[in-house]
């Protein structure tokens, strides 16, 4: 009787890891797919502040 349970039991875990393993691999990939979106962004908006610095600068020295 004993091994009947321990082999359920073995069982019942060998499930929840797969299913923990799946859930873990479709969170990175969540995350994976949010990072580029975010880093687009911050790459946008250096190149305006760059585009702005040097806009400022340009009619700065337009006036001089």
């Amino acid at each position: 009787m004993e091994t009947y349970f321990d082999s359920r039991l073995d069982l019942l875990q060998r499930q929840i890891q797969k299913h923990s393993d799946r859930l873990k691999t479709k969170a990175e990939e969540a995350l994976k797919s949010r990072a580029h979106p975010g880093d687009a962004l911050a790459e946008n908006l250096d190149r305006e502040i760059r585009n702005f610095k040097l806009k400022v600068l340009s009619e700065s020295l337009a006036y001089v």
